[in-house]
């Protein structure tokens, strides 16, 4: 399809024709990618107090003072005193702590579309002939 402009005139209206180029704006958009931020991932350690109460057990000595009756005494005298060692124990506490894996954390990006509203005014000519002083419609 050829423009008003690559017209050739014919007949008498070539011979004294005179043309005008009426023109418009567009609206064209234009996409391009653009760095819009910067994501920095990080691990930070995060010191948290904790308390548990755990059970310790130990032995303690345990004295029964038993009377002599002369039945107890029948099997015989004590013999000679002699010093009695024992070793009492106990439990004691050992903490240990140890880094376990938790989680695993992926990372992606997901694209995304949303749609803008651009709201533009575009100008257009308008050709308006005037004969003698009047005025003819724009077109």
């Amino acid at each position: 399809m050829s423009s008003a402009s690559e017209q050739q005139p014919t007949g008498d209206r070539a011979q004294g024709a005179r043309e005008v180029i009426r023109s418009e704006e567009e609206l064209r958009v234009e996409r391009q990618w653009r760095d819009a931020y910067r994501v920095r991932v990080t691990k930070r350690i995060v010191t948290e107090e904790r308390t548990i109460t755990v059970p310790v057990r130990r032995e303690e000595l345990v004295i029964e003072h038993e009377p002599i009756t002369e039945e107890t005494w029948r099997d015989g005298p004590p013999g000679p005193a002699e010093d009695l060692v024992l070793t009492l124990r106990e439990e004691q506490i050992e903490v240990v702590t140890r880094v376990v894996p938790l989680e695993r954390v992926r990372i992606s990006v997901d694209r995304t579309t949303e749609r803008l509203r651009i709201d533009e005014d575009l100008r257009r000519e308008q050709v308006r002939v005037e004969v003698d002083g009047r005025s003819d419609r724009a077109r």
